[in-house]
C-alpha cells in the first residue's frame, strides 16, 4: 500500500499483529493500527477485513515526508487523511476505490505533494459522515496522560545517524572476533 511494491499476499488478514493506539480526531475516538516499518507500511491494508468507523491504520512517517500512497490489492474503499506533525490535517482523499488491476494502474496519491508525519486511513464515508475538513485536529490518547501529537516513544522507529554508527560498530565488532578467533 505504500510506495509502489509488488508485495502480495494471497490470504486475507483479519487480525493483526501491530501495535495499537488510540487516536482523537476532532471528536471521534479511534482505534489504529500502527504502520511504522517499511514492511508495515508496504503492506498497509492490503487483503485486510474492512473498517468500522472507529478504526483505522495510521502510517507514521519518521522523518516527515511526500507519503505516497496507493490501494493495491484492497478490498473496500476507504478514506485518506494526510497530517503534518501537529496533527493538522494537510489534504483529504475520500472514498477511494480498491486497485485489483496491475501495478501500473493504481492510482498513486501524494497529498499534494506536501511533507506529511501521518496518514490516517479509515472507512469509506468517513470523513463525510463526521464532517472531518482541514480544521479538525488529531492527538494520541494515552490513558492517565494528556493527550499529544507525539506517538509514543516505543512505537517510533529511529533510524538516524546514531543508530546506524551502532550498528556499523556492532557488525565491525562481530567480524574482527570472527577473525581473531580463525587466527586463533
Amino acid at each position: 500500500m505504500f510506495a509502489i511494491s509488488a508485495i502480495s499476499t494471497a490470504y486475507a488478514q483479519t487480525t493483526s499483529s501491530l501495535p495499537v493506539q488510540t487516536i482523537r480526531l476532532g471528536n471521534v475516538t479511534l482505534t489504529v493500527e500502527i504502520a511504522n516499518t517499511p514492511d508495515t507500511m508496504q503492506k498497509g491494508l492490503m487483503y485486510h477485513s474492512p473498517l468500522t468507523f472507529n478504526q483505522g491504520m495510521l502510517f507514521v512517517f519518521n522523518p516527515p515526508q511526500v507519503a505516497t500512497m496507493w490501494m493495491k490489492d484492497m478490498q473496500f474503499p476507504i478514506d485518506m487523511i494526510w497530517f503534518d506533525g501537529n496533527g493538522t490535517i494537510l489534504h483529504i482523499e475520500k472514498n477511494l476505490p480498491p486497485c485489483t488491476g496491475s501495478d501500473s494502474s493504481c492510482v498513486v496519491y501524494d497529498g499534494n505533494g506536501q511533507v506529511s508525519s501521518y496518514v490516517l486511513e479509515t472507512a469509506s464515508g468517513f470523513v463525510d459522515h463526521f464532517s472531518i475538513d482541514n480544521t479538525t485536529k488529531f492527538v494520541f490518547i494515552t490513558p492517565g496522560q494528556s493527550t499529544s501529537t507525539t506517538l509514543p516513544h516505543f512505537m517510533v522507529p529511529e533510524f538516524g545517524p546514531i543508530t546506524v554508527l551502532i550498528f556499523a560498530i556492532a557488525i565491525t565488532s562481530m567480524i574482527v572476533v570472527k577473525t581473531r578467533l580463525r587466527l586463533s
